[in-house]
């Protein structure tokens, strides 16, 4: 244990830096908001996932006594950075900052999947991974979609966009609901799987009542996307904006492969759960929890 604590620690926040969570997480507003709508699609909807991959991957199998001892250190960094994005997203003015904060809120999920050691739980957290590539790929896309067509991404300038841009707000709303967790699309599968494994057994077992606390990151990511889309989308259209022109033909293409990707894994989560489950479990062994 001497050796593993402080290599844990260090593989730890390395990859915390890359996920990124709080208070690791500076970089990445930043460099959504400079980067173009290609490059902040590479970044959060694979780079970012190195982070979790290196947990799972290196981290928890690599050192399991560590880890088995230090979970809650995972599971506050993970909860912090769940609640303490959100209520920076309800601050926010600008479209592709709000998603860059949201993204980092999300990534807590999989902190706090690693941290119950369980095998619901560790699933649940890289069930996440791959849900969010999926959705903040299509936030991202549909962030510089609307910059290009109304020349800004301020949210207070961007009013009534249902009426001259319906197709792009019909897919930025499904996309806020996938990533707000609504029952039916595929972020809600691994939030769900990551608060039963979390409640369920584990280390977390006899604080059972703590996950009402992460349980308030879900109430205002809600919060945020409402008011975003009640801003965006409904409302007397701004007419300071101009003529806009609504998504291409290869945009709806584009868009309608992740929707039906939202969608499918929503309502089909076995198909892919099955792949998930014995990497999963065999992490839960090398762990040495029952």
């Amino acid at each position: 244990m001497s050796l593993q604590v402080p290599v844990f620690l260090a593989f730890l926040f390395g990859f915390m830096v890359k996920l990124p969570s709080v208070p690791f997480h500076t970089w990445l507003p930043d460099a959504h908001v400079e980067a173009p709508t290609a490059g902040s699609v590479i970044l959060a909807g694979l780079l970012l996932k190195m982070g979790g991959y290196g947990i799972f991957r290196i981290a928890l199998p690599m050192l399991p006594d560590a880890a088995r001892n230090l979970w809650w250190v995972l599971a506050i960094f993970g909860v912090v950075s769940m609640i303490y994005a959100s209520l920076v997203c309800l601050a926010q003015v600008d479209l592709k900052k709000l998603i860059a904060y949201s993204s980092i809120g999300h990534m807590g999920f999989v902190l706090l999947g690693a941290s119950s050691l369980t095998t619901v739980g560790i699933a649940g957290g890289i069930f996440q991974l791959f849900n969010h590539g999926i959705i903040t790929a299509a936030l991202f896309m549909l962030a510089g979609t609307v910059k290009h067509s109304a020349g800004t991404r301020d949210i207070p300038k961007l009013r009534g966009l249902g009426q001259p841009m319906p197709m792009f707000s019909f897919v930025l709303m499904v996309s806020f609901f996938a990533s707000l967790g609504l029952p039916g699309l595929n972020s809600f599968v691994s939030e769900f799987m990551v608060f039963a494994g979390t409640y369920s057994g584990g280390p977390f077992e006899p604080y059972r009542a703590l996950v009402l606390i992460p349980l308030l990151a879900v109430v205002l990511t809600g919060a945020y996307y409402v008011w975003t889309m009640h801003k965006i989308v409904f409302g007397a259209f701004n007419e300071a904006l101009g003529k806009l022109h609504d998504l291409k033909r290869n945009e709806v293409v584009v868009y309608g492969v992740l929707i039906a990707l939202m969608f499918g894994i929503g309502f089909f989560p076995a198909l892919w759960l099955g792949a998930l489950n014995a990497p999963a479990n065999y992490l839960r062994v090398i762990l040495g929890r029952p």
